[in-house]
């Protein structure tokens, strides 16, 4: 577990990057770039790629927020205008996808684009952003998995969000240490690392627009089951 990717001194103090915050804008920053090659393939211009990449990325940011932020209990606690405060945590990855379809696919009529060709060309930029991210989260020592014994289990250290879970039902823990558990973000990683080359794969055979977006998803959804 590494937290805290670079650590530099500054004045009266030191400056952090937390490694989620540093997998996420590398995420954002390989989706923007793929993407917009993505699109420019499919016949996009150099101006309507980049507006709509834009926007896809924004509308999935503001609703993996949202959606965080309706699925929990004290989600909506906070002032409305905190959920929308890029802080580099706290998204539900579902509820971006389904904001970015909501804009992109309006958006792709206006800007004379195939919306099943944009998901095309988008499909291999989602997946490697989703690969650098859950580096991230591994990192960050979130979105752990169960407790197991397996040989290939993970053991997060003293006061890592897994050892906080696990003392909320069994306050011995306190005392013996945190127990392993699942690496669910390693799992995570790899999964999209298979889609990506999947869909690398299908780009050279596949020539009807939205299969290669939808065999993309449902490998994602069989490999994660």
């Amino acid at each position: 577990m590494y937290p805290t990717l670079l650590r530099l001194p500054w004045i009266g103090g030191s400056w952090n990057l937390p490694t989620y915050s540093a997998a996420l804008t590398a995420g954002l920053f390989v989706f923007c770039l793929v993407g917009w090659f993505g699109v420019r393939r499919q016949g996009g211009g150099v101006g309507s790629a980049a507006w709509y990449v834009l926007a896809v990325t924004v509308s999935m940011l503001v609703g993996a927020r949202i959606a965080y932020g309706a699925l929990r209990p004290d989600g909506f606690s906070k002032p409305w205008n905190e959920l929308l405060i890029l802080d580099f945590g706290h998204f539900y990855l579902l509820g971006g996808f389904l904001a970015a379809a909501a804009v992109g696919w309006p958006l792709s009529r206006a800007l004379r684009l195939d919306p099943w060709r944009m998901l095309d060309a988008l499909a291999p930029a989602a997946a490697a952003a989703m690969a650098i991210v859950r580096l991230g989260c591994y990192g960050a020592g979130c979105c752990f998995g169960k407790e197991t014994t397996a040989p290939w289990a993970v053991q997060f250290p003293p006061g890592s969000l897994s050892h906080l879970y696990q003392l909320q039902y069994d306050l011995a823990i306190l005392f013996t240490g945190p127990r392993p558990v699942h690496p669910t973000q390693l799992y995570l990683a790899a999964t999209a690392l298979v889609v990506l080359a999947a869909v690398l794969v299908l780009q050279r055979y596949v020539r009807r627009p939205g299969l290669i977006a939808l065999w993309a998803a449902l490998l994602w959804l069989s490999l994660r089951c």
